[in-house]
């Protein structure tokens, strides 16, 4: 399981200016800021969605890019929704006998 422990800000020296002394470093941030997520992985059998840490043994503490965070967060919540429709539709198909009559179908889905 994954439990979200907060959002950090890093300000950092921005290495990325411009080292040939032109016109355009006026225009560059020289220090910029790093959005970070920290987050535990926990083992699912002893995370505990009340306690703030998730869990206290056995776990794996992250600290990545928020962007990198929501987007892999994001990618997972949609896999997990695919994977129960796909079930359900597994369900409903063999409960309905394989039949592809409409109402069996909409009662089964509802």
């Amino acid at each position: 399981s994954i439990k979200f422990q907060g959002c950090h800000h890093v300000q950092q020296w921005n290495s990325n200016l411009d080292q040939d002394g032109g016109d355009n470093d006026e225009d560059q941030v020289r220090i910029m800021t790093k959005r970070l997520v920290r987050f535990r992985l926990c083992p699912i059998d002893s995370c505990n969605s009340d306690k703030s840490s998730g869990c206290s043994s056995k776990y794996g503490d992250y600290i990545v890019d928020m962007s990198t965070f929501v987007q892999s967060y994001m990618g997972g919540m949609a896999d997990e929704k695919d994977r129960v429709c796909e079930t359900v539709d597994e369900y409903c198909q063999e409960a309905c006998g394989n039949n592809y009559d409409g109402s069996c179908l909409e009662t089964c889905y509802d």
